[in-house]
């Protein structure tokens, strides 16, 4: 378990998902000689509307999340992820444990948290589900960074239902590779702010564009995806959004 953790949404089966993982051990993975994967499954008592977990319930869930991942560490398993949809919660490890002991763990949990606690052990050496169902692909990505600015709006106790300007950044290494994205920037929405040259401090040309948004993961996500797919598309790099906190 590394201390590089990222987050970001998804949908499955028509329902948003939200997908916490394991970021900094993908470089190693395949090389650890745990042969099982074990999913520990829980449904919420109590999701809100949007089938994620509610207020109430979030110490616990914490609780168990610790649980899990100390467990990992005391018997040389490895916790990668999690996968939050429709009001239930999935826990992913890979570890040595045979069907009995990862049963025994289970119910260890179940009687600890309150929540009942599904599990399913199967043999998976080539950890695809990691790379499947846990590991973003190239276009989604920014949505990574996407729930870092949200998670800082929300330690401010931002109000992220009231739109506001959204300021993005993108970088280009030609005059024509940033004069082709502002035109595609314009043509969808996006006011133009700044173009700079090259100088001193900024090796390569910057474009600074808004557009106005809430600044929910459902929301803003779509505009991310876009704006980085038609960077990378001209040869640029999107570098991300910041925005202005609203207190509730």
């Amino acid at each position: 378990m590394s201390d590089k953790w990222e987050i970001y949404h998804a949908e499955i089966e028509g329902q948003t998902a939200f997908i916490y993982f394991d970021d900094g051990i993908s470089g190693e993975i395949e090389q650890l000689d745990l042969p099982h994967l074990l999913k520990l499954q829980l449904a919420f008592h109590a999701p809100a509307g949007n089938g994620m977990a509610g207020e109430d319930e979030l110490v616990a869930l914490s609780a168990i999340e610790e649980e899990v991942a100390s467990w990992a560490a005391d018997t040389g398993a490895a916790y990668v992820g999690r996968v939050t949809v429709d009001g239930c919660r999935t826990y992913i490890c890979y570890t040595a444990y045979d069907e009995e002991d990862a049963a025994a763990f289970a119910e260890h949990l179940s009687m600890q948290s309150g929540y009942e606690i599904g599990m399913k052990l199967q043999e998976e050496s080539a950890k695809q589900t990691y790379w499947e169902a846990l590991y973003p692909d190239p276009g989604e990505r920014p949505q990574t960074s996407d729930m870092k600015v949200i998670k800082q709006l929300e330690a401010y106790n931002d109000n992220l239902n009231s739109p506001r300007r959204i300021d993005h950044f993108a970088y280009f290494d030609s005059r024509q590779q940033i004069e082709m994205f502002a035109s595609w920037a314009r043509r969808n929405g996006y006011l133009i702010d700044q173009m700079t040259t090259p100088n001193t401090e900024i090796s390569q040309h910057m474009l600074v564009f808004h557009h106005d948004c809430r600044p929910l993961p459902e929301e803003i996500s779509p505009f991310t995806l876009s704006v980085a797919a038609n960077a990378n598309r001209l040869g640029g790099e999107y570098a991300g959004w910041t925005t202005t906190a609203q207190a509730r």
